[in-house]
């Protein structure tokens, strides 16, 4: 029960500085002779950031700029690739792991007209100069053979013309995100798209979900309970 002195208190704070009124959450229990209540701090108030990116999170994050980059352009696609991302990691964390890994070509984010199927060549570095268009020209002619086998056929004796061995062997290496399975309804109309996302340095990634225990910094000097 609130004693004299927690109203004289009360009645004296003063107006110069800010009062904060945060919800936590009570759980309580009953005992022969005591009713016992334990107060957890909110979500807000918690302090469990990581700097450091676990391996799932960058698997989840390079899944996003994938699926971006397949959206061409088209607004639905790409808020559907961002609810995917949130259901995965909570957005707050989902949008500051953003900012810390990101494409190193965001200037090659394909914009497709509606219909067209974006096939994305995804590399830890650039593809060199000379290889981007014969894996496009590669890519495209393999997309629209629609698995005849003699398209395809054609398809990889056009590469090894174009390029020599060692250089289509390298090209067919980096098999596009978006080639299979075909969507129903699929057309001749592609796109090739490159997206580099360089790997993240060793001494940013953590071993393990989380590395130290949260923090709430912002909780009161004592909670009172008043019972009726």
């Amino acid at each position: 029960m609130a004693d004299d002195n927690d109203m004289l208190a009360a009645a004296e704070l003063s107006g110069d500085h800010p009062v904060l009124l945060g919800p936590v959450r009570l759980e309580v229990r009953f005992t022969d002779t005591e009713l016992l209540v334990r107060v957890f701090p909110d979500e807000w108030s918690i302090d469990k950031f990581e700097d450091k990116l676990t391996r799932a999170e960058i698997d989840v994050v390079d899944a996003y700029w994938t699926a971006l980059w397949r959206a061409g352009g088209d607004a639905a696609a790409e808020q559907a690739a961002w609810h995917e991302l949130v259901t995965q990691i909570p957005a707050g964390r989902a949008s500051w792991l953003l900012t810390q890994h990101e494409p190193a070509n965001p200037a090659d984010r394909p914009t497709a007209p509606p219909g067209t199927t974006v096939l994305v060549v995804v590399t830890p570095q650039p593809i060199a100069a000379n290889d981007r268009q014969p894996t496009i020209t590669y890519w495209t002619a393999i997309w629209r053979a629609h698995g005849d086998r003699a398209a395809v056929h054609a398809a990889d004796a056009a590469l090894l013309a174009a390029v020599g061995g060692e250089r289509a062997k390298a090209i067919r290496a980096r098999r596009p995100v978006g080639l299979t399975p075909v969507p129903p309804g699929a057309t001749d109309a592609v796109i090739v798209a490159f997206l580099v996302l360089p790997p993240v340095a060793p001494a940013r990634i953590r071993p393990r979900a989380w590395t130290r225990p949260a923090r709430a910094s912002l909780l009161p000097d004592r909670f009172q309970v008043i019972g009726y």
